[in-house]
């Protein structure tokens, strides 16, 4: 344990400046002078700066804020390089090259910016400033979740429901609404909270009732409930089929009506019914294999919904008027490298909001007659749902906030961010004439499922168990190796496990020190298994790291073009795939150099539009897929000449990561309906079929229910591991909204 230190001086004033920037030391928050951007610290982050501050300009050593910061504690090293790096983003500073916070080596860090101890202004002012934040004017750090839950399998096509949420740290500083000033957090609820589901809540226009899909935890099947907006009993509003489940419910303008969708294993229906109980009737089609939100026209004549995809139709967009029963497409301007989804109309009925992005995406707006939409934020993040005020001059969404999902406020004529307060919460809805929020409370863990691909029918097996989540492994070429990320230790980590190849068991894993993984995508090991790469935060600062497998050593490349890289891919050993996404939202893949192993990496050549790339070392050549299109293509080592396809339609736009390479043999996940993925076998190294597709092999059905898209083959593709979740129980929460100011 730790001993305090013996001369731990107060702070002078409640506020400093350091630099360019003003520290306010009760509300936690480090922003710029100037009155720009705004960070939020925790406390033992503003600590450091503390210790820093009192002797600026001198040599802070480790142990000295060790025992300031973490008195009466057990911690590792590892919690005051997080702190340090917190603070270098929020100064927007660099390891390499500092203007505030200097790593001195093997002794510990000093505070380069002039220091001055600031008076306390007056309430009013300090009320003034926390009030809310500018939008950022950049894109900052994406950091993902995990599915989960009973319509996770669904919506994770489309809208992400119920993911697991790992805190995302922006690498520059630059702001998010992750790090907008806190609104004073109104009297939250819990309204539903049976063993079982609830999810997608949707409010009446007076606020008074709420709808909802439930399901028992263990049951992909669900049906609508409505009850009042209170801790009450609720009533059964729908009775689908033994083989059916109803979901995404939206009251109608009036309040008289609800529209849903009904799916079964072949197709999916939107219905209409009375609000207050009745026999459903089909107005029109929808997808079968995701759950695509709509909305309901201002007149309630149709609904609107995203996501669609159809032929010679450039927008995703689209209407369906209920006389007709056929969609058409909204007539507006299309960005063809990024879905539209998550559609939901003002209160005045004159523009529709949305979100662009399958995963980071922003809020965008389109009149409500088509047009050229405007961009309403440029966070770059994970949104899980979105819906206007009712005076129509804010929009609510969700976010990550932290380590969990939570509520965030955008006033549209400031582009302010603020954070609620409310947290988990998740695919908010507002009461047209009321203001009151619903929103999904989700609760899931995450484990490491194994599947004997041999035995399609059997059970799986739950490997490398902790008290804590699993998710996203990778193994390395000789199927030894597995590398995954895990909180068992209190936070994100890298780590690292061997099989047996005799058991088949694998032994006691062994974490990462010092790297806080990005996890939107799997860690990439080199061909011969000495390293792997990750995406995250660790010492230097955010991006690319390698880990050295046989220490556990990591360090951050030196990549120019690509400053906040997604995931690296090894080509060899001194050939390097880099995946990135741009400030307009680009998906990226360059190709990165070197001379020798101790050499630095130097840029090559770069790939837009390439949404997750692995090497085919057996072909001498690089298989990419899209976000915006199906189909597996290959692309020369060089990433020069033109894409060929190679697999037409697998894998699908939609799981452009959920696919592997094992010598011929390619594995694909696969959405195939409402309650099952497939993991289906393509083998490359047969003539292909007259029609141009490789011949398919045997099936493998999984349960779809929480199961991610990021996935590893054993060596003798025997065995096929992914993270799966248990669901705990989605709830429903509720809470007040202030007026817009």
């Amino acid at each position: 344990m730790r001993a305090p230190h013996p001369n731990t001086p107060e702070p002078p004033s409640p506020r400093l400046r350091v630099g360019d920037f003003v520290a306010d030391l009760p509300a936690r928050e480090l922003r710029r002078a100037d009155g720009g951007d705004t960070h939020k610290m925790t406390v033992k982050t503003q600590g450091v700066l503390v210790a820093l501050a009192l002797q600026p300009g001198q040599v802070v050593t480790r142990e000295e804020l060790m025992d300031r910061v973490w008195p009466n504690t057990f911690p590792t090293g590892d919690v005051l390089t997080q702190a340090i790096t917190a603070l270098r983003r929020a100064f927007a500073d660099s390891a390499d090259a500092p203007r505030y916070v200097e790593t001195i080596a093997k002794s510990g860090y000093r505070l380069l910016a002039p220091v001055e101890w600031l008076p306390e202004p007056p309430a009013a002012a300090t009320a003034a400033a926390a009030a809310g934040l500018p939008a950022s004017p950049a894109p900052a750090r994406r950091r993902t979740a995990r599915i989960a839950a009973l319509v996770a399998a669904l919506a994770a096509a489309a809208a992400f429901v119920g993911w697991r949420w790992p805190s995302p740290p922006p690498p520059d500083g630059r702001a998010a609404p992750h790090a907008a000033a806190a609104a004073p957090a109104a009297e939250s609820t819990v309204i539903a909270a049976s063993p079982d589901s609830e999810v997608m809540p949707r409010l009446s226009p007076d606020g008074s009732q709420v709808v909802y899909a439930r399901a028992p935890t263990d049951s992909n099947r669900s049906r609508l409930y409505v009850q009042s907006a209170m801790y009450v009993e609720p009533k059964a509003l729908t009775t689908p089929g033994p083989e059916e489940f109803d979901a995404v419910p939206v009251w109608s303008p009036d309040g008289r009506q609800i529209a849903f969708q009904r799916r079964d294993a072949k197709e999916c229906r939107t219905m209409v019914m009375p609000a207050s109980g009745g026999e459903p009737r089909r107005v029109g089609r929808c997808s079968l294999n995701v759950i695509l939100f709509h909305d309901w026209l201002p007149d309630g004549s149709g609904l609107i919904t995203g996501g669609l995809r159809v032929a010679k139709v450039p927008g995703n967009l689209f209407v369906l008027p209920l006389d007709t029963g056929e969609w058409r497409p909204l007539d507006y301007v299309v960005d063809g490298r990024q879905m539209d989804i998550e559609p939901r109309v003002s209160p005045d009925g004159q523009w529709i909001a949305f979100r662009r992005g399958l995963g980071p995406a922003d809020l965008w707006r389109v009149p409500m007659a088509g047009g050229t939409p405007e961009r309403l934020t440029r966070i770059n993040r994970e949104i899980w749902g979105l819906d206007w005020t009712p005076d129509g001059r804010a929009l609510i969404f969700a976010s990550a906030d932290g380590s969990q999902p939570g509520l965030y406020r955008l006033e549209l004529d400031t582009r302010t961010v603020t954070r609620l307060g409310v947290a988990p919460a998740a695919f908010p809805d507002v009461a047209a004439r009321a203001g009151v929020v619903a929103y999904e409370i989700p609760r899931v863990r995450r484990n490491l499922a194994e599947f004997d691909l041999a035995h399609p029918e059997g059970p799986e097996t739950v490997q490398l168990a902790s008290s804590g989540n699993e998710w996203a492994a990778a193994s390395d070429a000789e199927g030894r190796q597995l590398a995954f990320y895990s909180d068992r230790s209190g936070r994100d980590a890298v780590w690292l496990a061997t099989r047996d190849p005799q058991t088949g068991a694998f032994g006691e894993p062994q974490q990462v020190d010092g790297l806080v993984p990005a996890d939107r995508f799997p860690p990439g090991w080199s061909p011969d298994g000495s390293h792997l790469v990750v995406a995250g935060e660790g010492r230097g600062g955010a991006g690319l790291h390698e880990i050295e497998r046989s220490s556990r050593r990591s360090h951050r490349l030196v990549l120019s073009h690509d400053p906040e890289p997604d995931y690296g891919s090894y080509l060899g050993p001194d050939r390097l795939l880099v995946g990135s996404r741009d400030g307009d939202a680009r998906d990226r893949l360059s190709l990165y150099t070197r001379r020798g192993p101790d050499a630095p990496w130097t840029f090559a050549h770069s790939r837009d539009q390439i949404g997750f790339a692995r090497a085919d070392p057996r072909r001498n050549r690089v298989l990419v897929t899209d976000t915006q299109r199906n189909g597996l293509f290959a692309l020369a080592p060089d990433l020069s000449g033109e894409l060929v396809t190679v697999v037409p339609e697998l894998p699908t736009a939609l799981g452009y990561r959920g696919w592997d390479l094992r010598g011929d043999r390619l594995w694909v996940l696969v959405i195939r309906n409402a309650t099952q993925m497939e993991a289906m076998p393509v083998d490359l190294g047969t003539v292909p079929a007259p029609d141009g597709k490789p011949p398919m092999h045997r099936y493998v059905p999984l349960d779809a229910n929480g199961l991610s898209f990021l996935m590893a083959i054993g060596r003798d593709e025997d065995h096929l591991l992914l993270g799966q979740s248990t669901d705990a129980g989605h709830d429903i929460g509720l809470l007040p909204l202030e007026p817009s100011r």
